[in-house]
């Protein structure tokens, strides 16, 4: 059995089920990455040098670190299943050497920077979306998943049990679907201010005149983000439509999941605990929320300064010599 070959098998027959996007990610980027370099070799043949020749190349193409680091999860997982069948002898993924993860400074929109894009969303249709995604953190997929039933207006609360997302099938069509949160703290409640609320209360009228005005052609979802006829909002719509705001408005071309990373600077640079923020953005590690998502600004390392005059009491009157 050559290594595309168990590959594709191993796919088919994991013993935990996956999620349709999880599989679609792991088929693709085996595919893309393992396949045409080493689908030929025979499982029994393969080595850990075979690998390490493998993530050399796709590091020299360049690929970042995050992928090829992946790709080798992708393979060892799959080994350590062929170890556990009885179809090797023990897994040679253990004795490669995948590349360190080099992380990206992420980048992320100033106060002035976020206040400037929501005065150009205005008129947007989906201007509720864009301060969920600043003022709560929420993935693209966790906005256009969420329900009316999921938003309490009154106690300013939200609740993310769902999220949307584009997953393919075969040729070159694709699918909307549902899927439940990947991770129990992704499961989350989370508080929303006045102002974001005034915003839904207004998206939820609009949304009410458009489900009157399509009459029988409306179809209910019970999704907050819909389009005007009641159907979800394709998460490639979302992007397109964040690329022409932001476009308006002049602000720094970041990505639209970087809002996620603005929210938690703006959050942190505030004051708020990290570990609320964490909890607000659905991870399980505060550590990771700090050292991934948060960018301290400008003005708070120059009041991380320390000086002598941190050294003595301040009195008035009286300045340390």
């Amino acid at each position: 059995m050559t290594l595309e070959k168990y590959g594709r098998f191993w796919l088919e027959n994991k013993p935990k089920a996956i999620r349709a996007i999880s599989y679609q990610s792991y088929q693709s980027t085996l595919e893309n990455h393992l396949y045409p370099a080493l689908g030929h070799i025979k499982l029994e043949k393969l080595t850990a040098a075979h690998l390490d020749s493998l993530y050399k190349t796709m590091l020299s193409k360049p690929l970042s670190t995050r992928v090829v680091r992946y790709v080798h999860t992708l393979v060892h997982g799959m080994l350590k299943q062929a170890v556990k069948w009885g179809k090797l002898p023990r897994n040679v993924a253990e004795a490669a050497t995948p590349p360190s993860l080099i992380t990206k400074q992420m980048k992320v929109w100033t106060p002035k920077d976020a206040v400037r894009f929501l005065e150009f969303t205005a008129l947007d249709r989906l201007r509720a979306a864009w301060y969920l995604a600043l003022f709560a953190g929420l993935r693209r997929a966790e906005l256009l998943g969420l329900r009316w039933q999921d938003v309490n207006l009154e106690t300013a609360e939200l609740s993310v049990n769902q999220g949307l997302v584009e997953v393919k099938t075969k040729g070159s069509k694709s699918r909307l679907e549902l899927s439940a949160p990947k991770t129990l703290a992704s499961r989350r409640t989370i508080s929303i201010s006045a102002d974001t609320v005034g915003v839904l209360q207004a998206h939820l009228e609009q949304q009410s005149k458009e489900r009157e005005q399509c009459g029988d052609h409306w179809q209910e979802t019970g999704l907050v983000f819909t389009s005007s006829l009641g159907t979800p909002v394709n998460p490639r719509n979302l992007a397109r439509s964040y690329k022409r705001l932001i476009r308006l408005a002049k602000v720094p071309d970041i990505r639209l999941h970087d809002l996620r990373h603005t929210s938690a600077s703006l959050a942190v640079a505030r004051g708020d605990s990290p570990k609320v923020v964490s909890e607000r953005l659905g991870h399980t590690n505060v550590a990771f929320t700090l050292n991934t998502y948060v960018k301290t600004f400008a003005n708070q390392r120059r009041e991380a300064a320390l000086g002598i005059a941190d050294l003595f009491p301040r009195v008035e009157g009286v300045a340390p010599n």
